[in-house]
């Protein structure tokens, strides 16, 4: 909620709450007077200066956090339940998975154990976070419930799977990782196993609306089968904003040491770029303002895009921080 900021000709600049008197002891606001100049410094790539201190707001830790999987086989049913969940106002944070690739690499040690656990899975998977008091988890737990069985979905119990399929020998981890808004470390390690079938794996990121997520996974798999991918293909919708809108991230793994396999990594999320950007789909949020996708987002934003420029060459007449990253021509 607050920046000190060293300008490109050595000044210092502070912004948000910091600004105020005694700003740095005081307040808790992360906005400054007049238009808020804070966001103008956020995702700037090292294009602007340098931050050299911030002031980070912290929240309590809640008394108690509960996460969930369930699991659907008809896309329908599983909309039908995250929008039951908006407008109930539960389950404060989610994830929705397009196949159910991710649930299957988190609880697994290896990958013969993930691709016998995803052979078992529906297709489709949500993983839903509840977090608060006890009384308000006992109570959003029993909206959550109600809403899993009035859309069919069934809640997915590991160790009931691992107690059918072999106990331990199915792979199970025996550790389930702790998840939760506030903290998440365990559970965000556990995401990099996605990575053990080729030991990398490309992101792309879209900003979009939670119904309109689903048209683009089957535009990102289409433009995968077109180039002849057959490897995992993983997607995940994350609800931003109590279920209101979605972060989409699609992932492809690959073997960043195979040049074949790099190449056509990038080539796919080429093409899915200028797809999903040409047809109105959203921009991609990793990259606003840096790299190659910004070389092809950025002129399309019109007057903002030469708002951004202006503003870079006012602070950066010299253009000494990060010459060609924060705004590519």
């Amino acid at each position: 909620i607050g920046l000190e900021w060293i300008l490109p000709n050595g000044e210092i600049l502070e912004l948000g709450s910091s600004v105020y008197p005694n700003g740095w002891q005081t307040g808790c606001v992360g906005h400054g007077p007049g238009p808020d100049l804070l966001g103008l410094f956020l995702e700037a790539g090292g294009g602007l200066g340098i931050c050299t201190k911030a002031k980070v707001k912290l929240y309590p830790k809640p008394d108690v956090r509960k996460s969930y999987i369930v699991m659907y086989n008809e896309r329908g049913q599983l909309m039908e339940a995250m929008n039951r969940v908006q407008k109930s106002g539960i389950a404060s944070h989610g994830y929705v998975h397009l196949p159910s690739t991710y649930a299957a690499h988190f609880f697994t040690l290896t990958n013969e154990a993930a691709e016998n656990v995803m052979n078992l899975l529906p297709p489709y998977s949500l993983l839903a976070f509840i977090e608060g008091t006890q009384r308000q988890v006992e109570y959003e737990e029993k909206v959550f419930n109600e809403i899993i069985e009035e859309t069919q979905g069934a809640l997915l119990d590991l160790s009931e799977i691992a107690t059918i399929f072999g106990g331990a020998d199915i792979g199970l981890d025996p550790k389930p990782p702790e998840t939760g808004i506030v903290h998440q470390a365990d559970y965000m390690t556990i995401t990099v196993r996605i990575m053990r079938p080729k030991g990398a794996f490309g992101i792309t990121v879209f900003i979009h609306n939670i119904e309109d997520s689903f048209n683009l996974y089957d535009k990102f798999v289409e433009i995968c089968e077109s180039n002849g991918y057959e490897d995992l293909t993983t997607y995940y919708i994350q609800p931003i904003d109590d279920y209101h809108y979605a972060f989409i991230e699609m992932d492809i793994v690959y073997d960043h040491g195979q040049a074949n396999d790099r190449e056509l990594a990038e080539k796919i999320f080429r093409e899915v770029n200028s797809a999903l950007t040409n047809e109105g789909e959203g921009l991609n949020y990793y990259e606003p303002v840096s790299g190659s996708t910004s070389k092809l987002i950025g002129p399309k934003l019109g007057k903002y895009y030469e708002l951004l420029n202006k503003f870079k060459e006012t602070l950066d007449p010299n253009k000494v921080m990060n010459p060609g990253v924060y705004l590519p021509k």
